[in-house]
């Protein structure tokens, strides 16, 4: 699903990540990569099932190791090699890593490979997702749903996004935050490849994981309420997030208390996706 890494990558671009590689197939490249050019691109034949191969982790491990963020995920596949890729990435990587989609697969049935993480972890799983990690979550009782998430947060050591009609921000010291923006639109496909993108940028920037998640959830939420203005949410893409993050960004920079709040940083990163 190369549109997907696209979408993560082009997040990234427009929410201050400075320097952006894309690690992705060069079939995906040649249909995708024109739409996000400022990306460098890191490129490999693709294998039979259509993913990265075998021998693209070596220098995907390689660059990861010359970020200051990387964001894994969105439209990877779930293939053998992206099992160990993203296995290889949670035991040498020394930069923060944002996991979502295809990269919370690979945790599917051995979670506790989180927990020995060298790096901070950001997972951004939908409820569905967080069932297949750890297992259902209450329904009705919202004090015991939250309850069980924070412990979650706190057994593996992560800073963990539950994305929902309010998403969570739960970090694993138990810091819980409930976002306030957004609105039913943001319920399609690929909207939560542009959330790891933009959370991947922030953290690029320098933000801590917790701030990242944060003001990354709070900004998606934001472009999805400007864009719905223009629009509907009906109609709302996820291409259409993307559209709105000046907006977004304009409108924070000038929220000084926000702002504050969040430990705004101006410094500029390098990222990288897959």
């Amino acid at each position: 699903m190369g549109g997907a890494g696209q979408l993560a990558v082009s997040a990234a671009i427009g929410s201050g990540a400075g320097k952006t590689s894309w690690a992705t197939t060069e079939e995906v490249h040649r249909t995708y990569g024109r739409v996000a050019p400022e990306a460098m691109s890191l490129t490999f034949k693709a294998n039979s099932a259509g993913g990265l191969p075998r021998a693209s982790a070596a220098k995907i491990i390689n660059r990861c190791m010359q970020v200051t963020a990387v964001a894994a995920g969105p439209g990877l596949g779930r293939t053998t090699e992206i099992r160990d890729i993203i296995r290889n990435l949670l035991k040498v990587s020394l930069v923060p890593l944002v996991l979502d989609a295809d990269a919370l697969w690979v945790l599917e049935g051995n979670p506790r490979l989180l927990a020995g993480a060298r790096a901070p972890v950001i997972i951004t799983p939908h409820e569905g997702e967080f069932t297949r990690l750890f297992g259902k979550l209450p329904k009705s009782n919202l004090a015991l749903k939250r309850s069980v998430a924070k412990r979650i947060a706190n057994q593996y050591h992560c800073v963990l996004v539950l994305k929902g009609s309010r998403s969570w921000v739960i970090s694993p010291d138990g810091e819980c935050y409930q976002n306030s923006t957004g609105n039913p639109g943001l319920a399609k496909g690929g909207s939560g490849d542009v959330l790891t993108g933009i959370i991947g940028a922030l953290v690029a920037q320098g933000f801590k994981p917790w701030t990242a998640a944060c003001l990354g959830v709070y900004a998606h939420g934001l472009a999805a309420d400007i864009a719905v203005r223009a629009g509907s949410q009906t109609s709302l893409r996820a291409s259409d997030l993307i559209q709105a993050l000046p907006a977004v960004w304009s409108k924070l920079e000038k929220r000084r208390n926000l702002i504050r709040d969040f430990c705004w940083s101006s410094s500029v990163g390098r990222a990288a996706v897959l």
